[in-house]
């Protein structure tokens, strides 16, 4: 997983490298039909990029989440920012 990290986003060096504060932030959205996928993406990020940088923000849009759903979303990731798109 580190190495398609580093190809996608070049390595942990250029990203450290970053003035402070210009950190990437992560966009995502999802909706109802594909909820498990996007837990188990906060449970990759969360265990694998968050190691390397643990203050990285993600952005999420609720597209259509069902009752309970939303509420596992802000739970299983720390610094996100939750939307209803």
């Amino acid at each position: 997983m580190r190495d398609l990290f580093a190809d996608f986003f070049g390595s942990m060096a250029d990203i450290n490298a970053l003035p402070k504060g210009a950190d990437p932030v992560f966009l995502t959205g999802v909706s109802s039909n594909h909820f498990r996928e996007s837990m188990e993406m906060f449970n990759n990020f969360n265990s694998v990029v968050r190691k390397m940088k643990p203050n990285l923000r993600m952005i999420f849009f609720d597209l259509g989440l069902q009752a309970g759903e939303p509420d596992q979303v802000r739970l299983s990731h720390i610094f996100l920012q939750y939307h209803i798109f």
